[in-house]
């Protein structure tokens, strides 16, 4: 158990990377090298998005991952559900210890996505 605990409330898509202009998003959490924690859980679920009607992804809380040192929250796109191979790097935030008790991560690729990350933290 991790001293600094991170609570995700919701993602917001400025800009998606899909050239359809919808991102079948999922997360994957990481503290101090330990196991990853995929959301959702399921090995191919994933939350549709778009920078215009299905902007917001509300996860209130439900996803939480714990550290001591730092975490990696990786945002990823999935257009073909059944291969894993398939998946796209859409950005990641870093969580310390100094990251204060709760705002706001930008997530972007560089290239073609945009995302802000909604967080409550703890410890």
């Amino acid at each position: 158990m991790g001293k600094y605990k991170v609570s995700i409330d919701k993602i917001v898509c400025l800009e998606s990377a899909d050239p359809n202009g919808h991102d079948e998003v999922w997360l994957l959490a990481q503290g101090d090298a330990g196991t990853p924690n995929r959301y959702p859980q399921a090995a191919t679920a994933t939350y549709s998005m778009n920078s215009s009607g299905d902007s917001t992804w509300m996860i209130d809380g439900d996803f939480t991952f714990e550290f001591d040192r730092s975490a990696i929250l990786t945002l990823y796109e999935q257009d073909l559900k059944l291969d894993i191979n398939t998946t796209d790097f859409l950005g990641n935030a870093r969580f310390t210890s100094g990251a204060g008790a709760s705002g706001t991560k930008s997530c972007t690729n560089g290239d073609d996505s945009s995302y802000q990350v909604y967080f409550t933290m703890t410890g």
